[in-house]
């Protein structure tokens, strides 16, 4: 698992390390730099950032990811070789494994806050009652979730801060002390829990994909903003506010969302820039007049004019219009906290299934290892590994369609709930290793319906999945209009079933069809890229699922493990 982190690590360096704007250099010496791994919804913040490196003669490089591949990177003993600071709404996750704790040095101030809320479309809040004054009481929204008046989208809590913000405000309210979570309250907050996560139909392994998601499905114009029309439609998110806020200037008016805070409180992400340990002396003096700037009273003013955060600066006044919150706090043991989210991940959330249809043609011979590692590194059984954070859990179910020439015969496994998981977590590492071989043509719509044909019998679309993977075009069996005619014959639920898709590339395509095979055009407007991505962007589009494009770089498990956070 070590080279796991490793190749993680890898994968930020070289697909989201984003530099915030290129700095002139002193007459004499480069600029210092500063490099921050981030939370993925501090993408706003990089106006800010442009003009702080102009004001401080520095430059800023800032990589987004999720909290926990966040607290996966600083697991590694090598993070301090990638980046001096790390930025996120919160730290909780970092004691979760020590390694990950033991590489922060010290930290500023809170720089800016933004409490997380339930973003509610407006008319149902005045339904509801929730409108006056903008907050309720959380046993008035369990109530509410419990008997299917409102529905939401939020972020995994084992993969999101903002979805752990969730939960630990919802199980404070649980253990009805106000006061952070013990050891001694978690065996007993399971109804309501489960009470509370019955409405969650809607999830995403970070904040901003969260947000883009309510977007894209209330752009569909489908009725009520999703809620009739769509087995997965939402009436709104548990998000930071200041999401709610950027959200609310592109939406239409009827699916706009309105902040409603919990009368007894939730958690305030603080967003408080952190040194980690090995920084050398320029870059401690960096972190520092960077953190200073950014906490001074005229730039607290741009920030909370630019992102709708809280200012960090108690000097500086917030929006006239913020609504006072009562602040919830996290446990203070961060053993409490991973046995929470241990709970929430083993005996409240619904399992889920995913379907795997896999790509084994002839031109993923030399990718084959690359494969069966993805596959496996699903499922990890080492408790003090970070990555095993993304392994299958007890009670779902895996299946996987293999194809080449022709849709192979399909592999179920089932995790019992009950009891031990590992024969069955065997059993994949062995069907990985062992029965996977590449050779033949790519029949993958003869696949993926056979996918879908899995999916029929006791489908819940909130918590079902299918993952498509191919490295090259389609040359066997049914055509993408053929698929198309097929989909077109799908219940509404079905059709409903995310699909995300891999476009591996393997370079090495197969220009040759087997006998009989009918070529088509593939879609229009599905975006650029061969025939090949096209079909697979489109697919996932279709679904509201996504299209992936790792480079040959780029380690699959870590893209098995995002698509994870959307489950």
């Amino acid at each position: 698992m070590r080279r796991a982190r490793r190749a993680l690590s890898l994968l930020l360096a070289a697909m989201i390390v984003v530099p915030v704007a290129a700095c002139e250099s002193g007459p004499s010496e480069d600029p210092p730099v500063l490099r921050i791994l981030a939370g993925s919804e501090l993408e706003d913040m990089s106006g800010i950032l442009r003009e702080a490196e102009q004001a401080l003669k520095i430059k800023i490089e800032l990589s987004r990811t999720g909290s926990v591949e966040g607290a996966q990177e600083l697991a590694d003993p090598e993070a301090a070789q990638r980046y001096d600071a790390v930025w996120f709404g919160a730290d909780q996750f970092f004691g979760m494994w020590p390694d990950s704790r033991k590489a922060l040095l010290r930290q500023s101030p809170p720089l800016m806050r933004s409490p997380v809320v339930f973003g509610v479309r407006a008319a149902l809040a005045d339904q509801l009652g929730w409108s006056s004054g903008r907050s309720a009481s959380w046993n008035a929204i369990v109530g509410a979730i419990a008997q299917g008046r409102f529905r939401y989208g939020m972020t995994r809590p084992d993969h999101s801060n903002s979805g752990l913000a969730g939960l630990t405000a919802v199980a404070t309210a649980a253990a009805g002390t106000g006061l952070p979570v013990t050891a001694d309250d978690i065996p007993r907050m399971q109804p309501y829990l489960s009470r509370f996560f019955t409405g969650h139909h809607l999830a995403a392994d970070t904040s901003r994909v969260l947000s883009d998601a309510y977007v894209r499905q209330v752009g569909t114009g489908r009725a009520e903003c999703g809620r009739k029309a769509s087995p997965e439609g939402v009436d709104g998110l548990v998000i930071y506010e200041s999401e709610v806020r950027r959200m609310s200037a592109t939406l239409p008016e009827a699916c706009r969302l309105t902040a409603i805070y919990p009368g007894e409180g939730t958690i305030v992400a603080e967003y408080r820039l952190t040194l980690l340990r090995g920084a050398t002396a320029r870059e401690q003096d960096t972190f520092d007049r960077l953190w200073r700037w950014l906490f001074a009273p005229a730039t607290q003013e741009k920030i909370r004019d630019a992102t709708a955060r809280r200012p960090g600066n108690p000097a500086v006044a917030p929006d006239p219009a913020a609504v006072p919150v009562p602040q919830l706090r996290y446990p203070t043991d961060p053993e409490v906290l991973r046995k929470l989210v241990d709970r929430y991940r083993e005996q409240v959330r619904p399992p889920s299934r995913m379907v795997f249809v896999l790509d084994v043609s002839g031109s993923m011979d030399t990718n084959m290892p690359l494969l069966r590692q993805a596959l496996i590194g699903l499922t990890g059984s080492n408790p003090d590994d970070p990555t095993t954070y993304f392994s299958f859990l007890p009670g779902e179910r895996v299946d996987f369609v293999p194809f080449n020439s022709r849709a192979e015969p399909p592999r179920q496994f089932v995790l019992p709930a009950d009891e031990s998981t590992a024969p069955a977590l065997k059993a994949i590492q062995a069907y990985a290793r062992t029965e996977l071989r590449a050779q033949g043509n790519t029949a993958m719509y003869d696949a993926l319906e056979r996918a879908h044909q899995l999916v029929r019998a006791g489908l819940k679309p909130e918590s079902t999945s299918i993952v498509l993977f191919s490295d090259g075009q389609n040359n066997c069996g049914a055509n993408y209009g053929d698929y198309q005619k097929f989909r077109a014959k799908l219940s509404a639920a079905e059709r409903a079933v995310r699909i995300y898709t891999i476009a591996f590339d393997s370079g090495e395509q197969n220009t040759t069809t087997c006998a009989g095979y009918q070529a088509d055009a593939g879609p229009e407007g599905a975006g650029g890229g061969s025939q090949w991505e096209r079909e697979l962007r489109a697919i996932a589009e279709q679904s509201d699922g996504q299209l992936f494009v790792p480079t040959r770089d780029t380690p699959l498990y870590s893209i098995f493990w995002s698509i994870r956070g959307y489950q």
